[in-house]
């Protein structure tokens, strides 16, 4: 499974809820990304950013797009935004692929 990392800006509302009564957000969105097929494997809150980040892993960009495509239609987030990320060992495997391989730049 790939490994990407989801940034969500919550609503004003979504942080209206969670400060009156405070929740472990990672909790309600593990059996989300459960349910897809995948297996959160960190949840962040971004310091003075307004912002959540989680890494997980996710079967495919379809699942990773159902995925954005729930969140936002609930009205919990205003945006959210997914990036796939490497382990150290992908990119570095990626370095040795990147060896192999002939480029030639444009010539000016």
């Amino acid at each position: 499974m790939a490994r990407y990392l989801i940034r969500s800006t919550p609503t004003a509302l979504s942080w209206a809820a969670v400060v009156q009564n405070p929740q472990n957000r990672a909790d309600a969105f593990r059996p989300v990304v459960e349910d897809l097929g995948g297996k959160l494997l960190a949840y962040y809150f971004g310091v003075a950013q307004s912002c959540t980040y989680a890494v997980v892993e996710l079967p495919d960009e379809i699942t990773v797009e159902a995925l954005v495509m729930a969140v936002l239609a609930s009205g919990v987030a205003s945006a959210l935004e997914s990036t796939p990320i490497l382990t150290a060992e992908e990119a570095m495997e990626a370095m040795r692929k990147a060896k192999e391989v002939s480029y030639r730049p444009p010539s000016g």
